[in-house]
């Protein structure tokens, strides 16, 4: 997952904002890379001996949630990236493999997306890291800084793996062959056949698919709504602060013409950047105004907390329960969402001093008060056994029918195996299957329409040996059993042209494979112990008791 993740962020112009995170020489100095205050003297665990701090703990999981990106795991399984990745770490420090100055701003000053007239633009930068990106830029130098440095730590441990030549001549033969194969196909005769799922049935479903039903950390809300432009009467926009908004953001004030690019004249701007700093500043009064109001709301219960919101002509809503990421937010302004749920969670509808938060979009401004929250958990069985019972059913279909699909199989090589050997097509017909006509093609040329299922079916059959008939490969309806005929190797200016290609890629598939195989093996080398549950503060000096 790493490599891929990373080789997809490296590939991605977009992706690459990740490491455009310095911006100059004052940016470009790295002792902000190691050091951070974001956890003081809180203890998180240990690894082996070694206290780890919030601080950096923090910055392991930051990484991990941006350039791994763990999507679809459990929580259990994230932590362990997250432990992982601090071993990582300290083993490459350990190494002495670090991450200088000069390489990092090599990577930075390479990027088109930071450059205006082919120049590093600073406010382009500053723009984009902190409204598209949201993180400031001493993360990000944390977040580059790690980057490359466990990079060179893959680098290091990934040298020694290579495919060797058989696996690449298999490799390039299943690009590159012209093969010749018929399939068998089999119907499914279960899709909507009578099916009933006992509770016995539902609990084995439930219980092999439990990580399905694990829920995130979640929050419900109940909000008022303030327009800024109440605000923007009181506002005064004096020439100057237009005018320094002019300079500062020179990206923002260009255009492209038949003699390149030209910055456009402060007159012709000048309006709209004054009804731009005008919403700006009322943004500001906006939110000043909703935490002095959160002041006087003290203890409130929930219903008088509305109608105090209504009586200042701010309209309340209710919002389901949401994650941090992930499902849409009706009725929130698009500028104000990622505020907006991070406000959320760190509110508490059981304590008065977090049960309040203001969150701050372009053209509204949001007073939130908790209602619900609700922790990360597994949804108990009778909680989701009805939603849970047709899947059930579906899944036994399945089940049946891939093991009549594997009888079929099994049945189709018994008649392919008589002597003398019968044709494909006879061989399948005396099973009660029909066969396709003989069809031909070459991986390195295929097309998708090529065939019928031709993206199920063709990678299979191109791995296939001489004479070899497939397990059964699920096309839509059913499944075919596959059986190649004969293959034609290409010729050797074909091959060639592929053969070194196919040797990286599976030298780095490789690579990747035993690079995730020793993060493990050297976290478990370290050994590790998590008391994030119960996070206390200790002195500098103080050590952590087994």
């Amino acid at each position: 997952m790493f490599i891929y993740h990373f080789n997809r962020m490296i590939r991605s112009r977009v992706l690459w904002l990740v490491f455009a995170v310095i911006v100059g020489a004052s940016f470009l100095a790295l002792p902000s890379c190691f050091s951070g205050g974001m956890g003081g003297n809180e203890y998180v665990g240990r690894l082996g001996k070694e206290k780890i701090t919030q601080d950096e703990y923090t910055r392991a999981q930051i990484f991990v949630d941006r350039v791994m990106r763990p999507a679809d795991q459990t929580p259990a399984a994230v932590e362990t990236q997250v432990w992982a990745h601090i071993a990582a770490m300290r083993t490459a420090k350990e190494l002495g493999i670090v991450a200088s100055s000069e390489e990092l701003r090599s990577i930075l000053l390479s990027q088109e997306a930071f450059q205006n007239e082919g120049a590093f633009d600073p406010d382009l930068y500053s723009r984009i890291v902190e409204q598209q990106l949201g993180l400031t830029a001493a993360g990000y130098e944390r977040l580059l800084a790690d980057q490359v440095v466990l990079s060179k730590l893959m680098a290091a441990v990934a040298a020694g793996y290579n495919a060797s030549p058989m696996e690449i001549d298999d490799e390039v033969a299943a690009r590159t062959d012209k093969i010749t194969f018929q399939y068998a196909s089999v119907s499914n005769a279960f899709l909507t056949s009578e099916i009933e799922a006992t509770d016995d049935d539902v609990l084995a479903y439930y219980e092999e698919n439990k990580a399905d039903y694990a829920l995130p950390d979640r929050v419900a809300v109940r909000y008022a709504t303030l327009a800024v432009t109440n605000f923007v009467p009181f506002v005064v926009i004096d020439d100057v602060d237009v005018e320094d908004y002019y300079d500062a953001n020179p990206s923002l004030y260009s255009r492209s013409t038949t003699n390149g690019v030209e910055t456009i004249p402060l007159d012709e701007v000048r309006d709209s950047i004054r009804k731009e700093l005008a919403m700006q500043e009322a943004a500001d009064m906006a939110v000043t105004n909703l935490n002095a109001f959160i002041e006087s709301l003290a203890t409130n219960d929930l219903e008088t907390f509305t109608w105090r919101c209504e009586a200042r002509r701010m309209k309340t809503a209710d919002t389901q329960l949401f994650p941090l990421e992930g499902s849409y937010l009706p009725g929130i302004e698009h500028d104000a969402v990622k505020e907006f749920r991070e406000t959320a969670h760190d509110l508490d509808a059981t304590r008065d001093d977090s049960r309040y938060g203001v969150a701050a979009g372009r053209e509204f401004v949001y007073l939130l008060r908790a209602t619900t929250n609700d922790y990360a958990h597994t949804q108990p069985l009778e909680e989701v056994k009805e939603a849970i019972r047709p899947l059930t059913v579906a899944s036994m279909r399945h089940k049946k029918f891939i093991a009549s699909a594997e009888e079929a199989a099994a049945k189709l090589k018994a008649a392919l195996a008589a002597d003398p050997a019968p044709a494909f097509a006879d061989a399948a017909a005396s099973v009660g299957l029909v066969a396709s006509t003989s069809i031909v093609f070459s991986a390195d040329s295929l097309s998708p329409s090529a065939f019928e299922n031709a993206r199920a079916i063709a990678p299979v059959v191109a791995r296939l040996k001489t004479g070899a008939i497939s397990e059964p490969i699920e096309v839509y309806g059913g499944a075919v059993l596959a059986c190649v005929s004969a293959r034609e190797p290409a010729d050797a200016v074909a091959t060639d042209s592929v053969r070194e290609q196919a040797r990286s890629m599976m030298s780095s598939a490789y690579g990747a494979a035993a690079f995730q195989d020793w993060l493990l093996w050297n976290l478990n080398r370290k050994g590790f112990t998590s008391s994030r549950a119960v996070i206390y503060t200790a002195s500098a000096d103080e050590d952590v008791e087994d």
